[in-house]
């Protein structure tokens, strides 16, 4: 079962390297890992399920988070009414980006990534992302924007060997027009 103890992490060179577009359609064994990945997403999230499995709850997982070096990830977030969003996007590209910036205030967070590093990470407020979305077996092409922009912004960057820390900059380097977001307690 995948947990916390096989995830690939940041004191592994591969984890920088960029990912390979998934072929569509899907082969048996790729079906697996992306259900292994949608598993984990979900089990984390559930307080019980995620210590007894050694699960770090996230928002967002990418497939080279799980040695499957593929251009996917999963987000599973929730909305102002509590309500779950899940994504799982294949092949992605975020083709265009808004000028105004924003940022989780307290920082961002990794599964790839043990240590926790200082400062804040400016990440684009809106982005327009196409790609194959796994969950309706269909290409689509949408604007994001809030948490799902952030999170979408984060593991498009893993799938191009990319980890939130590189791009991060000191809490007193903010610039005054970045729109700081609520928080989340990790990826």
């Amino acid at each position: 079962m995948l947990n916390n103890s096989n995830l690939v992490k940041n004191t592994e060179k591969k984890i920088f390297e960029k990912s390979s577009v998934l072929p569509i359609p899907l082969k048996k064994e790729q079906v697996k890992m992306i259900e292994k990945m949608r598993k984990y997403c979900w089990q984390s999230q559930d307080a019980k399920k995620a210590k007894k499995y050694n699960l770090t709850p996230c928002v967002g997982l990418a497939g080279c988070q799980m040695d499957f070096f593929y251009k996917i990830f999963c987000i599973l977030i929730k909305d102002e009414n509590d309500n779950f969003l899940e994504k799982i996007i294949i092949n992605p590209e975020i083709y265009s980006y808004s000028w105004q910036k924003t940022y989780i205030a307290t920082g961002e967070g990794c599964l790839s990534v043990d240590t926790s590093y200082e400062g804040v990470v400016p990440r684009h407020q809106k982005i327009k992302i196409k790609g194959y979305d796994y969950l309706e077996k269909k290409y689509f092409d949408a604007e994001w924007s809030g948490l799902i922009a952030i999170v979408a912004q984060h593991e498009f960057d893993h799938l191009n060997g990319m980890l939130y820390y590189q791009r991060s900059v000191p809490s007193d380097k903010i610039e005054p027009e970045w729109i700081p977001l609520g928080s989340v307690e990790d990826e």
